[in-house]
């Protein structure tokens, strides 16, 4: 039986928390399929911050490079993440 709050290691689900040894949290991110690593207690509300995602929300540079494959299927992984960096730079 799994226990499943916050910070425990062995919950594997997609964009859960994981705690560790240091002032530091790590997430999975499945869009991106890489681990982010950031600080605990930072809240990126500023005005910036959020003025950036509406930006983002908006635009939907993830949504312009999702189905490139061949006949309209997923795009590979390489290709996605070079198409959402150049989607990115554009806004």
């Amino acid at each position: 039986m799994a226990v499943k709050e916050a910070g425990y290691v062995g919950v594997r689900t997609p964009g859960h928390v994981v705690g560790t040894a240091f002032d530091s949290r790590v997430y999975y991110k499945p869009s991106i399929n890489r681990l982010v690593i950031r600080t605990k207690g930072v809240l990126r509300t500023s005005e910036k911050v959020l003025a950036r995602n509406e930006a983002v929300a908006r635009a939907k540079p993830a949504k312009a490079c999702g189905r490139k494959g061949p006949g309209g299927t997923r795009t590979p992984m390489r290709e996605f993440r070079r198409c959402l960096r150049e989607q990115m730079k554009k806004l």
